[in-house]
Order: C-alpha cells, then sequence, then structure tokens
C-alpha cells in the first residue's frame, strides 16, 4: 500500500501535464484562428507551383463531432510538416464552410498535386474568425486534425496528421472541445 505523500505528488503531476497539454493545444488552435480571419475569399499563400484549374485532385474533408450547427467550420492544408498545425501563413490552402448539419460539416481542397499533406480544423462556433478561449486560455471551440491527430503536452504532429493523395481523396476529421 502507498503512503499518501506518494501518491499525491504523482496526482499533481498528472493534473500539470493535462493542464499543459490542453494549453499546448489553445495556442495553436488561437493561432490558427487567428490567422484563419480571412476565411474563403483569402488567396491562399502559394509555396509550391500552383495546379492549374482541374488538373490536381480534391481533398473532401468530412468534419465530425460538432456539437452545434452555429458558425462556421475553417481548415488549412498543409504540405509539409513546416508551421504544421499552428501557422495558417504555411498553409498551403485554406476552406471554410457554413453549411453544418447532423453534426457535420464538409471541408474541399480543389485543385491539389499529388503528395503528403495534412489537415487542421476548427469550429468558430460564433462566427468571429477568432477562437474563443477560457481565463487560462483553453479552446471554448472545437479543433482537430487529420488521422485523428492529438498531441501530448502540445498541438499534433506531422507525421501523426500527414496522409497521402495520389487521386481524388476524402479523410475525416473528429472535432474536440476541451
Amino acid at each position: 500500500m502507498e503512503t499518501p505523500m506518494k501518491v499525491i505528488p504523482r496526482m499533481m503531476h498528472r493534473s500539470i501535464a493535462t493542464r499543459a497539454r490542453w494549453l499546448g493545444a489553445a495556442v495553436v488552435a488561437a493561432v490558427f484562428a487567428l490567422h484563419c480571419g480571412g476565411g474563403a475569399d483569402a488567396a491562399p499563400p502559394q509555396r509550391q507551383a500552383a495546379v492549374p484549374a482541374g488538373e490536381g485532385h480534391t481533398i473532401t474533408v468530412d468534419v465530425r463531432e460538432l456539437r452545434n450547427h452555429d458558425g462556421a467550420v475553417l481548415g488549412l492544408l498543409f504540405d509539409s510538416s513546416t508551421g504544421f498545425p499552428g501557422k495558417p501563413d504555411r498553409a498551403r490552402a485554406r476552406a471554410r464552410t457554413s453549411d453544418l448539419a447532423n453534426g457535420k460539416a464538409t471541408l474541399s481542397f480543389p485543385d491539389v498535386p499529388a503528395g503528403t499533406y495534412a489537415i487542421a480544423v476548427i469550429h468558430d462556433e460564433n462566427g468571429n474568425n477568432e477562437l474563443d478561449t477560457n481565463f487560462i486560455g483553453m479552446p471554448k471551440e472545437g479543433v482537430g486534425a487529420s488521422n485523428e491527430a492529438q498531441g501530448s503536452m502540445g498541438p499534433p504532429r506531422w507525421k501523426d496528421a500527414k496522409f497521402e493523395v495520389g487521386g481524388p481523396t476524402d479523410t475525416a476529421v473528429l472535432l474536440q472541445y476541451l
């Protein structure tokens, strides 16, 4: 049987680790949301040669586990680990939809060349193009990444979220509300 003095520090460590993981996710999501302010009309930065319209592949993302139908769902498509998921200026493309129904939404990234990608998504529930956070910086709105990637003590890692595109691609992102 463990003494109370050995159990308490272990419990405190878990609590601190959990708080740090939530805070790391909140910071990443806040940066993501703040830089998504341009919405669907904002031109995505072109880090690779552009693909002529109709010559690339379409990535369709089913966003699931929306807790309500308010606001919009915003997504970023990354073609490298650089900037994923918290630096929207490094994203290859952006997508946005306000068509939310039955706990789901669909994002589409057209004309994407074959390659390796990862997706970061937020549910901007109040449509203010910002990630709302509580008093300690944890997101009040949903966040998620491709392949159900989740960070441990921070944001999800590229290697956990990446997937291959070689033709039309369907994928899903499950949102989490912390």
